[in-house]
């Protein structure tokens, strides 16, 4: 069963580590087309998406500004994995651990995850 846990626990670190180089790489895209290297961030971006709509009061603009702050939200999170994701483990050194441990199984040694769940992708 504890080796069932194990493996389950490093194939959802895999599976959050490959979500994590998409969202990087899609924000990097969208971040070189949309913002034309001219704006700092995609929030300073809608700040300004944000002013332009209360300058310009056009019909149905508050749930235009509503729907970049909604938007603003969601920036902040990604911003938040982004920042995260550099200092986390590589999918190498995840796999490499992920062998260590099955080969202390193997050999009769007591397993736990790392303490505070260091090192894991996900936190």
């Amino acid at each position: 069963m504890l080796k069932k846990l194990e493996e389950d626990y490093y194939k959802i670190q895999m599976e959050c580590y490959d979500k994590e180089v998409e969202i990087v790489e899609c924000v990097n895209t969208l971040s070189a087309i949309a913002l034309n290297d001219k704006i700092t961030g995609s929030n300073e971006y809608l700040d300004i998406m944000i002013q332009s709509e209360n300058d310009e009061k056009k019909t149905g603009y508050k749930v235009r500004i509503e729907g970049y702050k909604q938007l603003k939200q969601a920036n902040d999170i990604i911003e938040g994995i982004m920042k995260k994701s550099t200092t986390k483990k590589s999918k190498d050194e995840i796999k490499a651990e992920l062998k260590r441990r099955k080969t202390d199984l193997v050999n009769g040694q007591k397993i736990t995850l790392d303490k505070n769940c260091e090192g894991c992708v996900i936190c």
